[in-house]
């Protein structure tokens, strides 16, 4: 993850003086035709390197659960919501809420569950 994480900020950082030495001195002397494919060249490598990365973390999230804890205990103790949307897009497949609205109730809407259907990956 180290690695991952020390990879993406160098190719990010190859981008930005890519960018700015492009709209500066230009030192290189690229044409705007060399510009746009050095710049698409090195923006597609940083997007490999932002799923690696992001692969590499969803996994971290699971190691994360304490072995013997059920995850419901382990999301009402972890209140970090970056973790919580990672073991979110691991366990669900979708979810659809259905047109309906919810029910009203003395000057105000209350949540109708019923709505809502989840589809789990496992």
């Amino acid at each position: 993850m180290k690695a991952a994480l020390a990879e993406h900020q160098a190719k990010k950082q190859k981008v930005d003086v890519l960018i700015a030495e492009y709209y500066g001195e230009n030192p290189d002397g690229l044409s705007r035709e060399q510009f746009v494919l050095a710049k698409a060249s090195a923006e597609a490598s940083l997007q490999a390197c932002d799923r690696t990365v992001e692969k590499l973390s969803t996994k971290h999230s699971m190691v994360t659960v304490p072995a013997g804890t059920a995850l419901r205990e382990a999301w009402a103790r972890t209140p970090d919501l970056g973790w919580r949307r990672q073991i979110v897009g691991l366990a669900l497949d979708k979810v659809i809420v259905h047109p309906g609205g919810g029910k009203y109730c003395y000057k105000r809407w209350i949540f109708d569950s019923s709505k809502i259907e989840i589809t789990w990956k496992v």
